[in-house]
């Protein structure tokens, strides 16, 4: 169940009875970034100890590192696709 002070900004399926959550929260009056596994079962719903915590205003950064990963996946996959 998330916190008042949470802010969900997306969530998608990663199997049957898990999912991933993105969402900002706010802890000590620094917001940070939270991207973690949740899960929904008989015995326990909510979150658990697989994800990342990191403070917002790292948030561009973060987004860098994302986009240079995509950019290496994207090379790596023309390369395959070329030796084809």
């Amino acid at each position: 169940m998330p916190e008042s002070n949470d802010i969900e900004l997306m969530r998608f399926e990663k199997r049957a009875g898990a999912y991933i959550r993105i969402a900002i929260k706010t802890f000590q009056n620094i917001q940070y970034v939270d991207i973690r596994e949740y899960v929904e079962t008989d015995s326990y719903t909510g979150p658990t100890k697989k994800g990342i915590r990191f403070e917002l205003s790292r948030l561009n950064e973060f987004a860098e590192m994302i986009e240079r990963a995509r950019g290496i996946l994207s090379e790596k996959e023309s390369d395959s696709e070329s030796s084809d």
